[in-house]
This record gives structure tokens, sequence and C-alpha cells, in this order.
């Protein structure tokens, strides 16, 4: 993405491709592609491009709440302006009590307006201390708020970050009726993206090296000159882009880097945990695109319909590190369960759902946790030719393919800048 925001400005470009794929849990996994409506970055990018097998297969839907007694609750639709329908919205939403409800209301009423700042600042403040502030009980906490703070950044009421929740809910507050919408992907969409790309670039005299480990920088001092491929020089470039994890960001560069730019030392605070990414393949069942939130033992289950047979693709997030076969059993009886009571399936219907579909993805996940982003670096690196990319760059929303290409496009520009500006 980023070497198709250089192109236009006339660089020649190279991209270092490694000959074994990283671990995934060295990786931040984008997958499963949903995508809200008003991430606007991501939706301009992909109407870039023909994508005659993508964008036809995405589908809208919204977010479901699952209730302890099993009862489905989503935010009723309305046709008033944005700024007008988050009131009704909340009036009518089923998936709080109605004292919750009032509470809520009175509360955004009086200390809820775009624009205006909370008293303590809202990075350091937890989503935990405003949903108290606005009176919701236990009950709203475990079937709302929780898994809605899960699902929007990644981590629990008392770590995320008050100002990137409210971020986003003002986004839904002020989206038109698309935007308050959830699109939902294939399982095979991002890989169809990354192909396009590939022989998009490919086309464009974009060149591809493969190389057997991660290339390592080399610094004189004063600027970054070359990048080597275990030991050996590779190139001498105006400019280089790097779009690994703070991580393995840390482990490539030259220490006299690392202690001369503390910048890059506070890439190690930048927050990250483990995660578990299962993904069943259910033949024979036809079901709504849906995300749903609530359910105790899952942080959020998405569905999504294929275009191509009679399967839907079901993926969940558990905070677990390896699944051993008996709790995977477990699971899936719970998921079993989970959908029998929402949708009308036979317990039939559901014996296809087993241990033998089931497809565990190991991810690194970086939560939007309250203060995190004073640590997170910015797009260009004190080192005048290195410049990160990536979906931890600071940004309004929490890690996403949203804050990724907001990242690419900034990167782009500074690159464009630092460059043009030295002809001058």
């Amino acid at each position: 993405m980023t070497a198709i925001r250089l192109l236009p400005y006339g660089f020649r470009l190279h991209i270092l491709e490694r000959a074994t794929p990283a671990k995934i849990a060295d990786q931040l996994d984008l997958s499963p592609p949903i995508w809200p409506g008003f991430f606007h970055a991501t939706w301009s990018f992909l109407q870039e491009f023909p994508l005659p097998s993508l964008l036809p297969s995405i589908h809208s839907g919204s977010v479901t709440f699952f209730s302890p007694e099993g009862i489905p609750h989503s935010f009723p639709r309305t046709p008033l302006a944005p700024r007008l329908h988050l009131i009704p919205e909340l009036l009518f939403f089923s998936g709080l009590a109605w004292p919750d409800r009032f509470h809520l209301l009175n509360f955004l009423e009086k200390n809820w307006e775009i624009g205006t700042s909370h008293e303590v600042t809202p990075d350091i403040q937890t989503v935990e201390a405003w949903v108290t502030a606005a009176g919701q009980s236990e009950t709203a906490r475990n079937t709302v708020w929780g898994p809605l703070c899960r699902w929007l950044l990644g981590c629990d009421l008392s770590e995320a970050s008050l100002r990137l929740f409210l971020a986003i809910l003002t986004r839904y507050r002020q989206a038109t009726t698309r935007g308050r919408q959830w699109f939902f992907g294939t399982s095979s969409s991002p890989g169809e993206l990354t192909a396009m790309m590939r022989k998009w670039l490919t086309k464009q005299g974009v060149q591809f090296h493969i190389c057997e480990n991660y290339p390592l920088f080399q610094y004189n001092g004063a600027k970054q000159e070359t990048l080597s491929l275990s030991g050996r020089a590779f190139s001498s470039s105006n400019a280089y882009v790097a779009a690994l994890s703070p991580s393995d960001i840390l482990s490539l560069l030259p220490e006299r880097a690392l202690t001369k730019f503390s910048q890059f030392d506070q890439m190690a605070h930048i927050p990250s945990r483990s995660g578990t990414l299962l993904t069943f393949q259910c033949p024979n069942i036809q079901l709504p695109p849906a995300i749903i939130l609530g359910s105790q033992f899952i942080d959020w289950l998405a569905i999504l319909p294929s275009e191509t047979s009679d399967t839907t693709l079901m993926s969940l997030l558990q905070d677990h590190q390896d699944l051993p076969p008996l709790e995977t059993h477990i699971q899936i009886a719970r998921i079993r369960a989970l959908l029998h009571k929402i949708f009308p399936l036979s317990s039939d219907s559901l014996l296809s759902l087993d241990h033998q579909s089931i497809m565990p993805q190991r991810l690194r996940l970086f939560p939007a946790t309250a203060g995190s982003r004073a640590f997170r670096p910015q797009t260009n690196s004190p080192i005048s030719n290195l410049f990160l990319v990536g979906p931890w760059i600071a940004s309004s929303l929490p890690p996403s393919m949203e804050t990724l290409i907001n990242s690419i496009n900034a990167c782009a520009e500074a690159i464009a800048n630092r460059f043009f500006a030295g002809l001058r």
C-alpha cells in the first residue's frame, strides 16, 4: 500500500519479502475483513482499484448483543439525521434496561457534546470511569459496554482509552446510514487484495526481492545509508519504509540508534497481547452476516457468508495461548448452543460444526489501552531516511485497517516532502 502511494511521486521502488513468512504470533493480522462504514480511508483505498471479486462479495450488517437469557439485541435504525439518531437509538435499544438508558441519556445530555473536553485527560481516563459516571448497572457493563469495548478497542473497560472510545462513538454518531453499518468481506478477501496489489505494482515496474532473513539497517551516526541482508550491503536509497511490528523494529536497529533516539525505545512500551482466532467452516448452514457480542466465553463472534458455496465462515477471538483438545471441544459445544439460541437451526444441522473444522490462528494484538498512545511513534523516525508505517501509529482510532491506511498516506507524504525539500 505504501508503494502504491509513493508511485505518483516518481520514486523507483523495491519491495523486500521474506522467503518464509514470519510467525503468526509476530504479526498483526487484520482478518477477518470487517470494516465499519465510517472507515473513510479504507473505503477510498478499496475503490481506487477494480476489485471484481472483492467488493461485490461485501455484505452489510449490524452488531448484535447477546443477553444471558439468549435474546439478541441490536441498535434500532432511525431515519433521522446523523447527529440526531443517537438519542432515539439509545432510548429504544433493548440491550440496556430502562434505568440504564435514562441514566446514560441524562449523562450524555450534561457531559457529552462534540468538541468538549473532560476534566480528566480522556487518554488517561479509562472507559470504566466513564461508564461508572453514566450510572450503568453491572448487567449493562457485562452484556453491552464490556463486550463493545473489547470488540472496538481490544481490551476491558478497566484498561481501555476513553479518548479512543469516545472518538469511535462520535464517528458513529456523525455517520450516515451507511456509516452506521459494518461490512463483511470473505475469508479470501485479504489474499485477493494482496495479489491484486502485487500484480498492479509489478506492471508499474516495482521490483520484488526475496530475502531469507529480516534485513538490517546500517547507521553511521548522522543518517542511515544502507540496507543489508545477512551482513551484505543490499542497497543505498533515499528512503526506507519499515512495516514491521515494534518489537521487530527494535531488534533490527543498531544500538547506537536506540541510545541516541529515545523515540525508538518508547516503542517497547507499546502494549501487545496474544490471542487466538478460531475459524469454522460450516457446510449446509446459511446465516446472515452479523457480529455477536455479549457472550461470556468469547470476545466476539463474526458470521461471514460465503458467495461461492453454502458455507458460512465464523470467527471468534480468544484471549488464550493455545487451546488444548479438551478446551476446543468445550468451545465447539458452547458455539453450537449459542447459534441454536440465536438462529432457528436444528441440532442436526449443527453437527457439521466439529473440532475437525476448526482452524486456529495465533495473533498478536495491540489493544488501545489508556495512555498507550503517548508512547506510539510518529509516522517518520528521527533517522533521516527511515520511515515507520503500521497500525500502531498515533491516530484517532485504535489499531485497524483504517489506522494502517492513514499511516501509509502520512508516511508517503512525509517521504515526498523530505525528498522534494532537498531538491529546492
